[in-house]
């Protein structure tokens, strides 16, 4: 967990320290323009959007709580530990890469939807077998990794492998919003992950259903919001190409 964020890190800095000494002090004019003008949309939207994002899942958290037992969320945090494995390795490091071409391609007035789409085709081959395996194995792995009397964790990571199979994708081009200077949908977007896991816990809570009912709402709601963040990446960058082949 603490080693893999670093892996995609060393592809970014080669640029930067090869023109790290080409670059010209930064000054009190220059900080304040790049924190009040260029700076303001991330100040502004993203950063709520990342708290939001992070009491969304905190959310869910207190939402089983409340609805259920301190035992079912020991399960259910049990099965989310082995559910975050690929996101952090494999979405952690994507990201940071995509986030660097797509930026340099939009910088450069280049086409960047076939790198989108390719790595979209891609990822989700990864993504479709590695939870699609996982979903099968789940109840046996958890009793393997926990213990006796586990399996029940990996009944709650079936309720939510399709969450997490679209999430990893989706999540793996955090940035694209931020290169478009669209950081407002991003937060819209987190605040629907906020709408989702509240309009779960008030269905559940008036109907008294079980914990995996619960989780299957959840996971419908989140999968839905991923498939839309998804969706806005693409549109994004096709208006890009669109405009840049107005412009030729």
């Amino acid at each position: 967990y603490a080693v893999s964020p670093l892996f995609g890190l060393n592809i970014q800095m080669r640029n930067y320290l090869k023109e790290l000494k080409e670059r010209p002090r930064i000054n009190l004019k220059k900080f304040k323009e790049i924190v009040l003008e260029k700076g303001k949309r991330q100040i502004l939207f993203l950063v709520p959007a990342q708290f939001i994002n992070s009491f969304s899942a905190s959310l869910v958290t207190i939402s089983i709580t409340a609805l259920f037992s301190a035992k079912i969320l020991g399960y259910y945090s049990a099965g989310v530990r082995i559910l975050d494995i690929p996101i952090v390795f494999i979405t952690s490091n994507v990201s940071k890469v995509c986030y660097q071409r797509i930026s340099e391609n939009v910088a450069n007035k280049k086409p960047v939807l076939r790198t989108l789409m390719s790595v979209i085709i891609v990822l989700s081959a990864v993504s479709i077998m590695g939870f699609g395996t996982l979903y099968v194995i789940a109840p046996r792995l958890s009793e393997i990794i926990f213990g006796q009397g586990y399996r029940v964790a990996g009944d709650y990571i079936q309720c939510l492998c399709v969450m997490y199979a679209v999430r990893l994708v989706a999540t793996s081009f955090a940035g694209v919003y931020t290169v478009f200077k669209k950081q407002n949908f991003e937060l819209i977007l987190n605040i629907l992950l906020i709408v989702s896991a509240g309009v779960s816990y008030v269905v559940c809570s008036m109907f008294n259903f079980e914990v995996t009912t619960y989780l299957k709402f959840m996971n419908t709601g989140y999968t839905i919001v991923y498939l839309l963040m998804l969706l806005g990446y693409i549109v994004l960058c096709k208006n890009h190409d669109k405009n840049i082949g107005s412009e030729e």
